[in-house]
């Protein structure tokens, strides 16, 4: 089922966003931004592929596109939007489930167990997991699971991250089916995943405030560029230059 009721706009203008942002045109990506509106639309992914695409495929094309220019896009971008994640979430409880499967992309509301005590967290992730956890002394009984939170990097980054992941998909984009076959043996051992690292962390299914909402494959690309991020206790600007000192 696709997903409902989320965003109204002008797709050519929604358009116009990537192409200003990308090559730094900062009149022309106000401009494309003030006939990008918030309201009603039978598909959120469908109205917005097209410029999000276009941002991802313009990064991996032109090594022009610095991170500066492309994040002055996404931040300018998630302030018109203003999307609220809560709102993906619950737009298809078809897609929702509290199993989490290896390799598919999830989005969920979280809320640390040692907030109190880690520098920053995202409270909206968007998930790859690869390696499931165990609740202590239960060999059997899965606890969580750690993942790949797409959210930890710029969106340069994140592009240059899922191009890299796509040689590990088990079929096709179109098959609602396929799911990245990851571990973290075989992230760590290949240079080209070293972006992943930053991005690893580990959820709780306890602390699960939402069921995790499934991305079909053929939306990732256009999911990992949402502003869907949510950042508690520090900047999205102080995230991602942290990342960027880990990688």
């Amino acid at each position: 089922m696709a997903i409902s009721n989320l965003i109204k706009g002008s797709t050519a203008g929604l358009a116009a966003l990537g192409t200003a942002a990308l090559y730094g045109d900062d009149a022309q990506m106000r401009a494309a931004l003030g006939v990008a509106t918030l309201g009603v639309s039978r598909d959120i992914f469908n109205v917005i592929k097209t410029p999000f695409q276009m941002n991802f495929d313009k990064i991996l094309e032109n090594q022009q596109v610095t991170n500066v220019q492309a994040t002055n896009w996404f931040r300018e971008t998630a302030m018109k939007l203003n999307m609220d994640p809560r709102r993906i979430i619950n737009s298809d409880n078809s897609r929702k489930t509290s199993i989490p499967l290896i390799g598919n992309l999830y989005l969920f509301q979280y809320d640390p167990k040692y907030k109190e005590t880690i520098p920053y967290y995202d409270r909206f992730p968007l998930v790859f997991p690869f390696q499931p956890t165990r609740k202590r002394g239960y060999a059997l009984q899965e606890d969580g699971f750690f993942g790949i939170n797409i959210h930890y990097l710029p969106p340069r980054l994140r592009a240059r991250l899922m191009n890299n992941l796509y040689q590990y998909i088990t079929g096709d984009l179109k098959e609602t089916t396929s799911s990245l076959q990851i571990s973290y043996n075989i992230l760590i051992n290949n240079s080209k995943m070293r972006f992943f690292k930053p991005c690893v962390k580990h959820y709780l299914l306890s602390n699960m405030r939402s069921k995790l909402f499934r991305i079909q494959p053929e939306e990732w690309n256009t999911a990992i560029m949402l502003p869907l991020q949510r950042f508690t206790k520090a900047s999205q600007g102080r995230v991602w230059n942290e990342s960027i000192g880990r990688i």
